[in-house]
């Protein structure tokens, strides 16, 4: 197992667990819970909610997904076919019906 990935956000840290999934990265989050109820505890891979992979030899892969996933949107705002939602081009379906993009 290698970490690959912390944060304070629980959310996340589930986010870039699933890309990794769907990438074929099995992936899983531990301190969650912990993160919670961390207090006065410092911040680290102890105590702040961190991504673990299994097959290590794949940690520069999954290194660059978190990269990709991070890297900010290029895509261009676009209007929804369904019910005419203006949005950002980060969004791959609309937040208002939940069409598709185009």
């Amino acid at each position: 197992m290698k970490s690959v990935f912390f944060t304070e956000n629980v959310g996340e840290a589930y986010r870039v667990r699933e890309a990794l999934i769907e990438a074929g990265i099995a992936a899983d989050v531990t301190n969650e819970l912990l993160s919670a109820a961390r207090g006065g505890l410092p911040l680290g891979l102890t105590t702040m909610p961190t991504v673990w992979i299994a097959d290590e030899a794949r940690a520069d892969e999954a290194h660059e997904i978190i990269r990709k996933l991070h890297e900010p949107s290029t895509a261009s705002a676009w209007k929804c076919s369904k019910c005419g939602e203006a949005l950002d081009g980060a969004f791959t379906a609309c937040w208002s019906c939940g069409t598709a993009r185009a």
